[in-house]
């Protein structure tokens, strides 16, 4: 699965931070 660093998934919502996309396949996402 791949995600845009404007997706907002309730995964990485719950997350409050940034995400490091490499290990997932993505740049980042921004969870805020």
């Amino acid at each position: 699965m791949r995600f845009h660093p404007r997706d907002r998934t309730p995964e990485f919502h719950a997350a409050g931070r940034w995400v490091d996309g490499s290990r997932y396949g993505f740049r980042g996402v921004c969870a805020v």
